[in-house]
């Protein structure tokens, strides 16, 4: 227990780790004034000023935005500091009407191309000694006339600028350079985003592969989007993708492919219109609600408003029915009902009316449940609450679990929620797992109620359902020649509910232009849409490379679930430590990887530790068992581009081994780097590969050549410090100071 407890813990730190605007640059005179005072050789571009906040503000209209940002920088020194502040240009967009000013006044400053900015990126490295700026040599650049700092003075910097979006078919991309922030001394105080979003089609999908953003709809052309934080120290860009399209439903696709060799991977984002131009389905709700002893007290309190709620936002023509249970099995009604007001009244006395006491027949439960269940036009949803294990009826998980799914006969999705720790965890996985639904942990000081409004909301209005998607040729009603597509998730689709979206991924092996067919029923009648789509080649765009990652974070979590439910062998774990090493998705069980001292390319014996890791999730039931499950849950279900999805819940002790191996692992654009003996590793980095090395010497003509002939992608790479090992295109690049 307290062992997974730690590697937990080292998982929180992990995604800490991972939350690319302007950044403040000391003068060269001031520079060489302070590396006299102080006698020494080289001043770091980081720790001479504080960011204490930054605040953007966008308007994005069709593909134009118009960028505000204020930026509050502060010395904290014991002397004035001279700087010039340096805007590297967002990359893949054209960039026009820069304005900055400092306290309100405008300030002077010039407007470089690549090339122009490529000389003064290195002089700073070679001046600084400090290869942190390299990751930007590539890129534009507005920079300004040197300006003083006094001594505990606060500036604020504000930068306005007009930009081109990149756009593909009908996805829009923005992005921000947060990432030059990680160049101040401590923390920001704060940090925002806010955008407004207008477009002449209607808005479809909003979605952020790095960040939590808000998203309120005002209509089906406009939307408002806030990202705010406290105390952070950002180190990657923020990146967003907004879909546009005229139809009741929107589908775009999102694609990356590394090299010709490889496979390639894409995102399939899929939303209806806010509008009610799309007619919600009518649909079955059922709730199998625990009565048994354990749940008196508040627990049964709970649950039953939990159900109230549920009860109070159905829709006319909407059928339900109560099955609660203890060793016995009882029925609100023989069938289900048609919500009315009527019903609800009539229900609401029944709901009051149940009394805790008993065993605890859950497989009784169910499969009275599902046998009521005849009408497979209509999506339905089963909402099944229990917080013990099975002790009447029949008791082995894997009977219940299939006795269940046999029982099923309209593809049901099941919602389980787990209350307590006394669940058996693995068992409820296995029931929703089967019945295309979800599991929720809900911990003995959290709210039931809080817990099934949350779901609820977000499943009350279907708008297609039984949903099955295809490519086929452009103009060809058929199949795309040679096209494979594999390995996606989630496995079984999730209805599409309206403010909601599908975001599925997967890996396709030959670059294409094709139609993505999107089908299912609404209100039972069949439904059919059809969207240009295009998978991208490896000379293609570099946009969203984050998909690849956020793939692998939904393979790794549909690893662990096989693992969990069916046990381990060696053909599993051998894929979770190769895609957890490559990507730095460091799960509780591969998370020794991190450690100084382990040799990432000792396969044998690190299959080894994670299969001795992984016997974790032979512990079913207790807090351990619910964390590990809620666990996997979010990794199966990641939108997000981080090193580790987030333990949902749980106090974990603060523990110094574990924040020291949070320091060994480093992620910079789509690599992984691990702190071997002092040196920098690309976690893609393979025995044969390190046999044939290039040495480069750091600093030297020979490296800033190398990085002149390269792209800003790979310069990124030489930011990471100054003894690095980065492997690109099967070449193996070794820079030593």
């Amino acid at each position: 227990m307290k062992r997974f407890l730690f590697l937990l813990l080292f998982s929180v730190l992990q995604m800490l780790q991972s939350v690319n605007a302007q950044m403040a640059i000391t003068s060269e005179s001031w520079d060489s004034r302070r590396m006299r005072e102080m006698n020494v050789q080289q001043m770091a571009v980081q720790n001479s000023y504080e960011v204490l906040a930054i605040a953007v503000d966008a308007t994005i209209r069709d593909q134009i935005a118009e960028v505000s940002v204020t930026q509050t920088i502060y010395n904290p020194g014991n002397q004035a500091l001279e700087v010039e502040i340096f805007f590297p240009l967002p990359n893949g967009g054209i960039v026009q009407n820069f304005m900055m000013m400092v306290n309100g006044k405008e300030i002077p400053g010039q407007l470089l191309k690549q090339e122009e900015a490529r000389g003064i990126y290195e002089s700073i490295v070679r001046r600084k000694r400090d290869p942190a700026l390299m990751e930007y040599v590539g890129y534009g650049l507005f920079k300004t006339s040197v300006f003083p700092i006094q001594v505990g003075e606060e500036r604020n910097i504000t930068v306005r600028y007009t930009q081109v979006c990149d756009r593909n078919l009908n996805a829009v991309n923005f992005s921000y350079p947060f990432g030059t922030q990680k160049f101040s001394a401590k923390a920001l105080r704060s940090l925002s985003f806010n955008a407004r979003i207008e477009s002449s089609d209607g808005i479809k999908t909003v979605f952020s592969p790095t960040d939590d953003i808000i998203i309120k709809r005002t209509g089906d052309k406009t939307a408002h989007i806030k990202m705010e934080k406290t105390y952070v120290l950002p180190t990657s860009d923020f990146k967003m993708v907004f879909t546009t399209d005229k139809g009741e439903v929107g589908a775009s696709l999102l694609s990356y492919k590394e090299a010709s060799d490889k496979d390639g991977y894409f995102m399939l984002l899929a939303s209806p219109s806010v509008d009610e131009i799309v007619k919600q389905s009518e649909k079955t709700v059922l709730f199998v609600l625990d009565r048994s002893g354990s749940m008196s007290g508040q627990k049964i309190e709970q649950a039953k408003k939990a159900v109230e709620f549920v009860m109070r936002n159905l829709n006319d023509n909407d059928l339900f029915n109560i099955v609660s249970y203890d060793d016995r099995i009882e029925t609100y009604k023989p069938e289900l009902v048609r919500y009315n007001k009527k019903a609800y009244e009539e229900c609401y006395t029944y709901i009051n009316g149940i009394r805790p006491g008993g065993g605890t027949n859950i497989n009784g439960a169910l499969v009275a449940g599902m046998e009521m269940l005849h009408d497979d036009k209509r999506p339905t949803y089963v909402i099944f609450l229990t917080d013990g294990l099975p002790t009447a009826g029949a008791t082995d998980e894997l009977t219940i679990a299939n006795n269940c799914k046999n029982a099923n006969k309209v593809k049901a999705r099941l919602f389980a929620f787990g209350v307590g720790n006394d669940v058996n965890a693995r068992l409820l996985d296995r029931l929703s797992s089967a019945n295309g639904g979800l599991s929720e942990y809900v911990k003995p000081a959290e709210d039931i109620e809080a817990s099934v409004a949350r779901l609820y909301s977000n499943i009350s209005s279907p708008v297609l359902t039984d949903i099955k998607i295809s490519f086929e040729a452009v103009e060809v009603f058929m199949p795309v020649s040679g096209l494979d597509i594999r390995s996606t998730y989630p496995e079984i689709m999730p209805d599409l509910f309206r403010g909601g979206q599908i975001v599925w991924v997967g890996k396709y092996n030959k670059p294409c232009k094709a139609n993505v067919v999107i089908r299912g029923k609404s209100n039972g009648v069949n439904k059919e849409y059809r969207f240009p789509v295009e998978f991208v080649s490896h000379t293609g765009t570099k946009t969203h490379d984050y998909v690849e990652k956020i793939w692998a974070s939904r393979r790794i979590g549909h690893l662990i679930n096989q693992i969990d439910l069916n046990g381990r062998n060696t053909e599993l774990v051998d894929e979770l430590v190769r895609l957890s090493k490559e990507y730095g998705i460091l799960t509780p069980y591969t998370a020794f990887l991190a450690r100084e001292d382990v040799d990432l390319n000792a396969m044998s014996q690190n299959q080894r530790i994670a299969d001795e890791e992984l016997k974790e999730l032979e512990v079913v039931r207790g807090e351990s068992a619910n964390d590990q499950r809620a666990y996997k849950s979010t990794m199966q279900n990641n939108t997000k581009v981080q090193n580790s999805a987030p333990v949902q819940g749980g106090a974990y002790k603060k523990d110094e081994q574990a924040e020291k191996n949070m320091a060994n692992v480093r992620n910079v654009g789509s690599k992984t780097f691990y702190n071997k003996n002092n040196q920098w590793v690309d976690g893609s980095l393979d025995a044969k590969t390190a046999k044939n090395v290039v040495k480069v010497r750091m600093y030297s003509d020979e490296y800033f050549k190398l990085a002149k002939g390269q792209s800003a992608e790979f310069n990124q790479y030489l930011s990471v410090g100054e003894n690095v090992v980065v492997v690109i295109n099967n070449v193996a690049y070794e820079f030593y100071k």
